[in-house]
């Protein structure tokens, strides 16, 4: 049988090493021949990898090779191997399974042949290969020892393994044992048939074989100096890539039983996924698989469904611990200048002109909430040498980071909830019946910035909000008695002074329905969206805002819901709003949704009417271009005409001055009811009616004193102008007659 013979037949499935014998006497080369068999495996191991296009550091198909010659990696009787072997030369490929295994044997004197024989008789039948190494020097010597030691060896073994004998110091070899002998006690005789023929040729070593001690120590092989410096091994070229085959078969035959076992595997996780769609051990255990396997396309998409599950995770988590914002900074942006948008709880307006980047700075925070990467990219594109952004946000009394430079996006909260709604004028008029929406992303849990950051239609949205508004009429038994129909009918009252009711939902064919209200001096109903778009635009801001919570806090019951926490982006509030709307809407949005952080852009300035400390920013021109300016005084009393000189231009009277001017006559009566309610909190809960109450009873005593402030301030500065204009008149009434003296007296 060949070597290759013999390889094939042990490629099985066997896990059982492929095992090797030196034998040899002192000092004739063994660890040297040793070395150079690892060495071999080595290069061409690297070479596949190479060829294969895989990482040295992928151990994932290695289980068959011998690598990471670490310490006892080798099973070896010559631990001196260890010392002359560099183990960190595959330092890259640990950890891995073995199946070559190395015995090296030391042959003991002509007197103890027989001993020495039986002593190794059980490697000796272990082996799949014996090697010989004899000194070239020593042949003649050797050659009645050998004779005995073989004669004792084959008489003890049965069937030995094949043997191949190589020879050291080639170059001394005597020309008589160049020559295959015909018979007699010649070494070669000995061998078994298959060897008989041994190449005694001057053989050209192969590339990765012909290598000198230098070379050998740039690759951190090190060899003893004493040792032979090069040695020729005839036959060795067969030798070392049959067991590079054997093992490239012993290779493929575990790979394949292992791909096997895996596949079941993976088979059963499929299975427990199915009934445990998000589970993230069965995921990560099913990623390991696949990337056993080599099945890297499947294992990328398992790490993206890993990647999604700890989002919603995050995400969930913050739905349950609410964030709030602190504070947006810009630097060397495009488009903007250094900035700071620092964030109240309540309400926060951005008022700017047109085309001064109100919506693409909304856009952009909207970005960072919903870690959306590729918009992120897009206000970096054309910006300057070093530009960053910094969201600093809150939760759990923890501040947390969410920042951006040209290259590297950072956060440490995960993906924040929230509602962004753009200019909402996109009803369809001409329709007068209300049915499901197309848009398959209506989910405002899910989809709740989708819309405004990807610019696409509301009308959507706005349908499946009428749409669930008539489904919930009809479940309720056909009542307008609920928190969302009541909470509609307040704000438009307020807002337009004028009646407002939904008069009656009726059902019109499958699936649709017709929606009718009385509104704005009609006495007859009419469809809905045939009512104003200031009034559509109100509904739409008020119904997408409630369904929104409603989504987010499902089990909390609707009467509560307005009471939640959450964070909302509202662009372009004023429009479509008629002056007095614009002046109201906001204290409107505080007083409906108490809890929730509002951030808004406006071009009108009416819209701050009545709001306070920093709560007013204005985006304005500056050197590097647009910046915001924070204002930090409070807009309660200030009449339109004010409103416009400290932000823009124009002329008309703020009817939330007037409202809390009126109020003030009845100061003593609002603070003794707030007193009242504070008396009672301390007995008892209050309703949330009373809550309510008391709320908006504290803020209607704080603006009435803001307002009287105002107030006195306008009575005190407008007798200073009436006093100033008639101390003028006296002056040119004097001046008049002093010049008639003059003019008398010439």
């Amino acid at each position: 049988m060949t070597i290759s013979e013999s390889a094939k037949t042990k490629a099985g499935p066997t896990t059982k090493p492929f095992t090797i014998v030196v034998l040899g006497r002192e000092s004739s080369g063994k660890s040297t021949l040793i070395t150079a068999l690892c060495y071999y495996i080595i290069k061409q191991k690297e070479e596949f990898l190479l060829q294969m296009n895989l990482d040295k550091n992928d151990t994932r198909m290695l289980s068959g090779w011998v690598y990471g010659f670490e310490n006892t990696s080798i099973p070896l009787s010559d631990s001196r191997l260890r010392h002359e072997f560099d183990f960190n030369i595959t330092s890259s490929i640990k950890k891995v399974k073995h199946d070559l295994k190395v015995i090296e044997i030391i042959l003991p004197g002509v007197n103890q042949i027989d001993s020495g024989t039986q002593k190794y008789s059980d490697d000796l039948r272990g082996a799949d290969l014996i090697l010989l190494t004899i000194d070239s020097r020593n042949v003649e010597k050797d050659d009645v020892y050998f004779s005995l030691f073989f004669e004792t060896l084959f008489s003890s073994i049965d069937n030995p393994a094949p043997m191949i004998f190589i020879l050291t110091k080639y170059d001394l070899i005597k020309p008589e044992l160049k020559q295959q002998p015909e018979g007699g006690n010649s070494l070669s005789s000995l061998m078994p048939a298959t060897f008989k023929r041994l190449k005694y040729s001057n053989y050209k070593m192969p590339e990765y074989l012909n290598f000198s001690i230098g070379d050998i120590n740039k690759d951190g092989l090190s060899f003893d100096r004493s040792k032979v410096e090069s040695f020729d091994i005839g036959y060795c070229e067969e030798l070392f890539t049959t067991i590079y085959s054997y093992l490239n078969n012993q290779e493929t035959s575990l790979k394949d039983k292992k791909r096997s076992q895996l596949e079941s595997v993976l088979k059963n996780l499929q299975k427990r996924l199915n009934s445990e769609p998000e589970n993230p051990e069965i995921l990560l255990e099913m990623k390991s698989i696949y990337e056993q396997l080599g099945e890297q396309g499947k294992a990328k998409t398992v790490d993206d469904t890993l990647e999604q599950l700890e989002e919603r995770k995050e995400f969930q988590y913050n739905l349950n611990n609410p964030v709030s914002l602190q504070q947006l900074e810009l630097s060397q942006l495009d488009f903007f200048g250094d900035s700071c948008w620092r964030f109240q709880p309540q309400l926060n307006v951005l008022l700017g002109k047109n085309g001064y980047g109100k919506t693409h700075l909304l856009r952009l925070l909207a970005a960072l909430l919903q870690k959306d990467e590729e918009k992120i990219a897009e206000f970096f594109e054309y910006s300057k040498t070093d530009p960053f952004t910094r969201l600093v946000v809150e939760r759990n009394e923890e501040y947390k980071l969410i920042r951006r430079n040209k290259i590297i996006f950072e956060e440490s909260i995960g993906k924040i909830p929230f509602l962004a709604l753009p200019d909402l004028r996109l009803m369809d008029k001409s329709k007068t019946a209300v049915s499901t929406s197309d848009d398959e992303k209506t989910d405002l849990k899910e989809y709740g910035a989708y819309h405004f950051l990807y610019q696409k239609p509301y009308e959507g949205l706005i349908r499946t909000f009428l749409y669930q508004l008539c489904i919930t009429y009809l479940d309720s038994g056909k009542t307008f008695d609920l928190p969302i129909f009541r909470m509609i009918h307040k704000i438009i009252e307020k807002l337009s002074e004028q009646p407002f009711a939904f008069h009656k939902i009726t059902p019109v064919g499958q699936a649709r329905f017709k929606i009718e209200v009385i509104t704005e001096g009609n006495e007859n109903p009419i469809p809905i969206q045939h009512a104003s778009q200031g009034t559509l635009s109100i509904l739409a801001i008020a119904g997408l805002v409630y369904s929104y919570l409603k989504a987010i806090f499902p089990t909390v019951p609707e009467e509560k819901l307005s009471q939640q926490r959450a964070i909302v982006l509202i662009d372009e509030l004023d429009a479509h709003l008629h002056p007095v709307w614009q002046q109201k809407i906001t204290g409107l949005l505080r007083e409906n949704f108490p809890n929730i952080q509002f951030m808004v852009t406006a071009h009108s300035p009416l819209v701050v009417a009545g709001c306070r400390e920093g709560e007013v920013s204005v985006l304005k021109k500056g050197k590097d271009g647009f910046v915001i300016e924070q204002f930090d005084h409070d807009f309660i009393g200030y009449q339109a005409r004010e409103l416009y000189e400290k932000i823009f231009e124009i002329e008309d009277k703020d009817l939330t001055y007037l409202y809390y001017t009126a109020l003030y006559p009845f100061k003593g009566e609002i603070e003794a009811e707030i007193n009242r309610l504070d008396e009672k909190k301390k007995s008892q809960p209050l309703t949330i009616e009373e809550k309510k109450k008391l709320s908006r009873l504290y803020d209607d005593l704080y603006y009435t004193n803001r307002a009287n402030e105002m107030f006195e301030k306008r009575l005190e500065y407008t007798s200073v102008l009436r006093e100033n204009k008639r101390l003028k008149s006296k002056i040119k009434q004097l001046q008049q007659e002093s010049g008639k003296r003059h003019h008398g007296s010439k």
